[in-house]
């Protein structure tokens, strides 16, 4: 179980910075692996095209 403490309020004289730290460091890293992702996704869709997975998988 997790037990976070609250003492009181937050605010910005004393900011939570491991938690902001955080929420940066997540968001960079969610882009960073965004950018390729056309690509990517454009490398699958021709592989699959390719393969003739399409041709066996049944129709809706």
């Amino acid at each position: 179980m997790l037990v976070v403490p609250i003492s009181g309020k937050i605010g910005w004289k004393n900011p939570p910075v491991v938690t902001l730290a955080l929420l940066v460091i997540n968001c960079l890293v969610f882009l960073l692996f965004q950018v390729n992702d056309d690509e990517s996704r454009m490398a699958a869709e021709q592989f699959y095209l390719t393969s003739g997975l399409a041709a066996i998988e049944v129709p809706r």
